[in-house]
């Protein structure tokens, strides 16, 4: 060991020399943070069934040896080991034992093949005391809040991660005097406190980068647990509404035995036409929510006809309704597509007491235009109102059996064959419902 020691003649040039080196450290560990976080980032899908212990290691690992190799490609071979370390103690930290050995062995495969068997031995025993550094702090790692960073566990990283730095070049400096001189503990040392500051930012960066993947897969799991909700209350919906379907068979039947004892052939006759078009109606339910896409075949119909059929059996015998008809035949599910314009004119007389029906042909569009005279739809109600079960306020006052179905079903049939449906307030008052459908045939099912 060197006993002439000029510890002022060598700290302000070995401190000028570390502050030169410092922005290529800080590349090398920006670098390696980016191409870590995009390969996760990439390869996350494809590796699902592989432990992230072994993945984190791998990934660092290979980014820990490319990276050294082209810092000593360009830079020189003097430059090479400067983030080897911090990524062994990082991902030692994130995965544990099998993380670190994997990044230690390839990053001190790529410390010899760039840099030369030089203190081999010394630099190996480094990798493993940051090795074990940071599978120390992996049990506190995992035990952490991933969705949020706090500087104070930033700071108590980087401060272990430093002073094991120090700790362990002043070991091994006492076991090899001879290969770490006093001249060189000053250069490492020197080394390891200029570093503090950089590994301290890149150490909040790397967590942060794992939190806001961490609340990603957070509020992706959200979703999905969510959406599966959704459907597991729709099958209810649907199991309870098929249930009163079938119920609704029994008393439909017996109407009709007690129809026939009526004398009335007139009013047996008008009760007859009522039960059947509650029997069709129960049994398109029943369909739609079975088979939703429908088994109905499309067929060349005159959809003014079929409107006025409709504006002839109101749900309200004395209602009041307008009507413009232009002939026009479409290719239809006619039973399909009468449920559907029903339900639109059902809505309209039960909430806005009258209604005005169109129907036109515009620039190849077909155009039917319902419009109410009731107090209309606010407009961020809009599109909550096609939503299955949704009821306004004011549709529960006037219709409190309901089940906000209607115009959902009606959405679904308009799209179906093409079309869509659409809302708007008029300015005298009232709502505008306008069912826009494609002009020409449509394939037969």
């Amino acid at each position: 060991m060197a006993t002439n020691f000029d510890f002022q003649g060598l700290f302000w040039p070995t401190l000028a020399g570390q502050i030169r080196f410092l922005p290529i450290y800080i590349l090398q560990l920006v670098g390696a943070m980016g191409l870590f976080s995009f390969t996760l980032i990439v390869i996350r899908d494809k590796t699902k069934n592989i432990p992230p212990s072994i993945l984190y290691g791998v990934v660092f690992g290979i980014t820990g040896y490319f990276m050294t190799g082209l810092v000593a490609e360009f830079l020189g071979s003097q430059f090479k080991p400067y983030i080897r370390l911090e990524l062994v103690f990082w991902v030692s930290m994130l995965g544990g034992w099998p993380a670190g050995l994997i990044t230690g062995g390839l990053t001190f495969l790529a410390r010899l093949q760039f840099g030369g068997m030089q203190l081999w031995m010394i630099s190996g025993l480094e990798t493993l005391i940051f090795l074990a550094a940071g599978a120390l702090l992996h049990p506190w790692s995992t035990r952490r809040d991933l969705l949020a960073v706090k500087l104070k566990d930033v700071l108590w990283i980087t401060t272990f991660k430093t002073g094991v730095g120090l700790l362990s070049i002043y070991a091994l400096h006492r076991g090899w005097p001879d290969a770490i001189t006093e001249p060189t503990l000053l250069i490492f040392v020197t080394n390891r406190l200029m570093v503090f500051p950089i590994f301290f930012g890149m150490t909040y960066g790397l967590l942060m980068i794992l939190t806001m993947d961490a609340q990603h897969q957070l509020h992706y799991r959200l979703q999905v647990e969510q959406l599966a909700a959704r459907l597991q209350a729709s099958k209810q919906r649907e199991q309870q509404f098929l249930a009163i379907s079938h119920s609704l068979k029994t008393p439909i039947t017996r109407l009709r035995l007690r129809l026939a004892l009526l004398e009335d052939e007139p009013l047996q006759e008008d009760f007859e036409a009522d039960l059947s078009a509650l029997d069709d109606r129960v049994r398109f339910a029943m369909e739609t929510l079975r088979n939703p896409d429908g088994q109905e075949e499309y067929l060349p119909t005159r959809l003014d006809l079929l409107v006025a059929q409709l504006v002839a059996e109101p749900i309200y015998p004395d209602a009041c309704i307008d009507t413009q008809l232009e002939p026009l035949t479409l290719s239809l599910q006619p039973k399909t597509m009468q449920r559907a314009i029903g339900n639109l004119m059902d809505n309209g007389i039960l909430y806005g007491q009258r209604l005005s029906v169109h129907l036109r042909l515009e620039n190849q569009v077909v155009l039917l235009t319902v419009r109410d005279y009731g107090p209309g739809i606010a407009a961020v109600d809009m599109a909550k109102v096609f939503l299955p079960n949704v009821r306004l306020e004011y549709a529960q006052q006037v219709n409190t059996k309901g089940t906000g179905l209607g115009l959902s079903i009606s959405r679904n049939v308009v799209r179906a064959h093409g079309g869509d449906i659409s809302l708007r307030n008029h300015p005298e008052g009232g709502l505008v419902v306008q069912v826009q459908l494609p002009w020409g045939d449509l394939p037969s099912s």
